[in-house]
């Protein structure tokens, strides 16, 4: 079971225990979409489009489209904790080695439809915790 950590800073100390609590309380079901344990119904994620830049910024969401085929060499504006979902919308590559980490320490070319899950460590970099290659 992973628990969704919070993306978004709260403006004071009391705000930012209360999304604590909030996302220690929604869960991954491992079906594609968290489960919110308080109201027992499903999350639902907003899915975002990134920048068609070699830094896109992924403030604020979770999920991401990607926006053209130009190589991602980092992701900008993430904070300590968030994890952020790729849905290949086309062909392009992410950059292993300096700001991102993937599995198997090699660059990656995304087709179409294919995910991959990074989070984001104290250090401002990125490590892979998951991919689905859909082979294409």
């Amino acid at each position: 079971m992973i628990l969704t950590p919070p993306i978004t800073p709260a403006p004071d100390a009391e705000t930012y225990l209360n999304v604590i609590r909030q996302d220690l309380l929604r869960m991954d079901t491992g079906i594609g979409e968290p489960f919110d344990v308080l109201s027992a119904k499903m999350v639902k994620y907003n899915i975002q489009t990134l920048d068609d830049d070699a830094t896109p910024s992924v403030k604020g969401y979770t999920v991401w489209l990607t926006g053209g085929t130009t190589t991602i060499t980092d992701f900008d504006d993430g904070v300590e904790g968030q994890i952020i979902i790729v849905i290949a919308e086309h062909s392009l590559t992410i950059t292993d080695g300096t700001n991102i980490f993937l599995s198997g320490s090699a660059n990656w070319d995304m087709t179409a439809t294919d995910t991959l899950t990074l989070i984001c460590k104290a250090d401002g970099k990125w490590y892979e915790i998951g991919r689905s290659d859909s082979g294409a």
